[in-house]
């Protein structure tokens, strides 16, 4: 295994969340006098290995997206779309592929409260930063 591979973490919090539910699961089998309960453990166990599974493979693929210089990383969060399409026009004049996510759906605005965040590319982060630490210079005509 690399370096830079996400490990499998299985922490004792999921064995005893395990066997909590296995305790339980017992109970109940007994208490409604269920004579054959192989089959329901064996189930029972199938979905425990498939939690570990997907726990594994969700972590694995937050590792990757972090590691990813091409994931979507948030710059900015304005209120309106107003402000941040200037920041977005800001970054695209100095060569960033910038966009401004959250202010539009399907189309239509959404009067629901929240915020427009400015998004760029992880590799062009510190560079959009930057940029925007420096006073916008403007050309007086």
């Amino acid at each position: 295994m690399a370096n830079n591979e996400p490990r499998p973490q299985y922490s004792l919090t999921n064995f005893f969340v395990f066997m909590f539910v296995a305790a339980i699961f017992a109970f109940l089998m007994a208490k409604f006098e269920v004579k054959n309960i192989g089959p329901w453990a064996i189930f029972a166990f199938i979905v425990f290995l498939l939690h570990l599974a997907l726990t594994w493979v969700a972590r694995s693929a937050t590792a990757a997206a972090a590691n990813d210089p091409s994931s979507p990383t948030v710059v900015d969060s304005f209120k309106d779309d107003y402000d941040a399409s200037i920041v977005v026009g800001r970054l695209r004049t100095e060569g960033i592929n910038a966009v401004a996510v959250g202010g539009y759906t399907s189309g239509f605005q959404v009067e629901a409260p929240g915020y427009v965040d400015v998004v760029v590319p992880q590799s062009e982060l510190a560079q959009a930063k930057e940029i925007l630490a420096k006073p916008e210079s403007r050309k007086r005509d």
